[in-house]
């Protein structure tokens, strides 16, 4: 999970311009997004491990860690997740980075696009 988390912070580095382009801050915050992200991939793993889902029946899943037993039902697992993920979007929304859709050519421009290349059947 780890190298998969690096590139995590790699990404985020990229997209707000690059290693130089980064402050100090912008560093911490794409790192805190960083842990976010790992804690609720180790959330989802923990439920998949214990055969339970996240949403559902509110069954309960047992952990023993020493004598301590703790039980976790399938709601406070869906609360954390959501906590976690809360945590990573704010963190993104704080160094700027949000989901932004790409531009849509109009049917118009696509349709004369396709015509042009050479490989097009409706260019022949």
């Amino acid at each position: 999970m780890l190298p998969l988390l690096a590139d995590y912070v790699e990404a985020i580095t990229v997209d707000l311009g690059g290693p130089s382009a980064v402050s100090a801050m912008q560093a911490r915050t794409a790192e805190l997004a960083m842990l976010a992200r790992g804690c609720t991939l180790l959330v989802m793993a923990q439920a998949t491990q214990q055969g339970t889902g996240i949403a559902g029946a509110r069954r309960s899943v047992q952990g023993r860690r020493g004598d301590l037993v703790q039980r976790k039902s399938e709601a406070d697992l869906a609360s954390v997740l959501s906590k976690f993920m809360s945590v990573e979007l704010t963190a993104l929304r704080a160094l700027g980075l949000e989901r932004r859709p790409r531009e849509v050519p109009s049917l118009r421009a696509y349709l004369a696009a396709r015509a042009e290349t050479p490989d097009s059947p409706e260019g022949t």
